[in-house]
């Protein structure tokens, strides 16, 4: 532990930069770039971000950069940047250990202890960072990419979720809606007709603007259907097909038993204090953990979903040849945008 707060030190206080190393990271970033229109995944992020928060720094943040960007970093502003904002005054040093804290701290303080802001000059402003909140009209971005064997969907909407949220009530509710292999989305697309190898949901906190988000990848011949059976689950759980009792209790069975195997390791405790602490959560909040989670009703599970979710306002992202996947979306009410993966990648 000695040698390792050492090296840590080193890190802190006598950063160098590397050119070589710097060299080594700017062609890794580089082959990124250069791979980008090839890439579905890639373009699947960027449209379906720019779609759903366009002009925010959610979508700027989803962009993959342009060569002129990876090119134009120098080790000059990497060491300004480390210098800003790398400080001590709000670290804070999250430990899991046996060891006690009567002989950690002398071997802390003599070597973290000593971490001073000397020649790092006055406290930067942090970032003020809003959430977005409003999701872009709906649409639908179809990437042409001729010769696809899959076709990529994403799908969804911006919701209002703080990352400080426990945000239980969603949590069992997607495991009905899209959430584990049972859930009904899955089980449509997989399951029923066999149109794909797997399908989820998902609510996705995030600082710079929370979504719920559903994803999959079909055979090109059913993307328009796909989406339209995705749009008919929505509306069902949201209407006529509520969440069931046994949805329910499956869901909180399911989120006791990921709770009870994500604490076990020393890194999952580690990342467990380092959340409360992030979202000022007292270190007793998980206490009460399984009392809150059981307090739910299955009323507070299909109101969090009629809370966050608005189908009609949805967006959409397909990689995919356009020449036979844009008639299959005539007719789902939602306007249509094709592109090419160089026009998407250039725009920004």
């Amino acid at each position: 532990m000695d040698k390792t707060l050492a090296n840590v030190m080193l890190m802190l206080t006598r950063t160098d930069f590397p050119q070589d190393r710097l060299e080594e990271l700017r062609r890794a970033e580089m082959a990124r770039v250069t791979s980008a229109p090839e890439n579905p995944g890639a373009l699947l992020n960027q449209a379906f971000t720019a779609a759903e928060a366009p002009g925010t720094l959610l979508a700027k943040n989803a962009m993959v950069p342009t060569a002129a960007d990876v090119e134009s970093i120098t080790r000059a502003d990497l060491q300004t940047a480390f210098t800003r904002w790398v400080r001590p005054e709000k670290a804070r040093l999250v430990i899991v250990s046996d060891e006690p804290l009567a002989t950690l701290m002398p071997r802390l303080n003599a070597s973290l202890g000593r971490w001073t802001t000397a020649d790092r000059g006055p406290v930067p402003t942090s970032l003020a960072v809003r959430p977005a909140l409003v999701t872009g009209p709906p649409r639908i971005v179809l990437i042409d990419m001729p010769g696809q064997v899959q076709a990529s969907i994403m799908g969804g909407q911006l919701i209002d979720l703080p990352t400080t949220d426990e945000a239980l009530a969603p949590q069992i509710a997607n495991i009905a809606l899209g959430g584990g292999f049972l859930s009904r989305i899955n089980m449509n697309l997989r399951e029923d007709k066999h149109w794909s190898y797997g399908a989820s949901g998902r609510f996705d906190a995030d600082d710079l603007g929370s979504s719920y988000q559903v994803e999959t990848q079909v055979q090109p011949d059913k993307v328009g259907p796909a989406i339209r059976e995705i749009q008919g689950e929505l509306n069902a759980i949201l209407t006529d097909k509520p969440i069931t009792p046994k949805e329910f209790e499956e869901g909180v069975a399911n989120i006791l038993r990921q709770a009870t195997a994500s604490y076990r390791m020393g890194g999952q405790i580690q990342g467990l204090v380092s959340r409360l602490q992030r979202n000022g959560w007292p270190i007793d909040f998980y206490d009460g953990y399984s009392q809150r989670l059981q307090a739910l009703t299955i009323a507070d599970a299909q109101a969090a979903l009629r809370r966050h979710l608005q189908p009609s306002r949805w967006v959409w992202a397909v990689t995919g040849d356009a020449k036979l996947i844009r008639p299959q979306l005539e007719g789902l009410g939602v306007p249509v945008d094709v592109i090419t993966p160089t026009k998407l990648l250039g725009s920004q």
